[in-house]
Parts: C-alpha cells; sequence; structure tokens
C-alpha cells in the first residue's frame, strides 16, 4: 500500500512522527531559503537519526542512493498529482507536490 505523507507548508521546519512498514519513524522537514528547497530527515523512534537532509525531488526514490542503511524497506517519493513536472517548491508541496511512501509488500508486486 502506498501511503501519502501529510505535508504543511506552513512552517518551514517541521516534524510528525509515521507508521512505516508497521514500526514508527520520525521525519523532520527543512526548507532552505538559500537552496529553495526542501529536505526530510529520518530518526527512529528514540530520535537517533538515520539519515539527514535527503533532497526532496521529484520523481526519484529518495533513498535510492543509499542502500544498506537501517532505513524503513520500502521506498519515498515525491510526486506531481497534476501530471504537469512541477518542481517541488515552498509552497506547492502538499499542494500540488506530495510526498508518498511505497510500503515493501506493494513493491514487491510491482
Amino acid at each position: 500500500m502506498s501511503l501519502d505523507i501529510p505535508f504543511s507548508n506552513r512552517f518551514a521546519n517541521f516534524s510528525e512522527e509515521v507508521i512505516l512498514d508497521g514500526v514508527s519513524y520520525r521525519l523532520d522537514f527543512t526548507y532552505n531559503v538559500r537552496s529553495r528547497q526542501w529536505s526530510m530527515s529520518v530518526l527512529d523512534i528514540d530520535l537517533i537519526p538515520l539519515i539527514e537532509g535527503i533532497p526532496l525531488v521529484l520523481n526519484f526514490n529518495l533513498f535510492a542512493q543509499y542502500p544498506g542503511r537501517d532505513l524503513p524497506p520500502g521506498e519515498f517519493y515525491v510526486v506531481d498529482t497534476t501530471d504537469k513536472e512541477e518542481s517541488v517548491t515552498r509552497d506547492n508541496i502538499g499542494i500540488i507536490t506530495t510526498l508518498v511512501y511505497i510500503e515493501e509488500d506493494e513493491l514487491a508486486t510491482i
């Protein structure tokens, strides 16, 4: 099953707890004004960082370049819900562009 990760662009920095493939994680999101880019960090339930500062880019498996880490077993993507290939911006994330997590079981069927 794929999950839309709730995203509020109201704040430039925020955190949320999510359950991915049955395990709780904390996701930290930060918007960098200088680079005009959102980034995501993934922490375990004890707030130990598993990976930090992953840029949120469109249509790319965000964990693809980090094999062998103790990350959630599924895949994260940012998708454009309008199919116009809009870039991820400070204001459109969570509205036009959405962060999606594809669970491990669903990946096995693709």
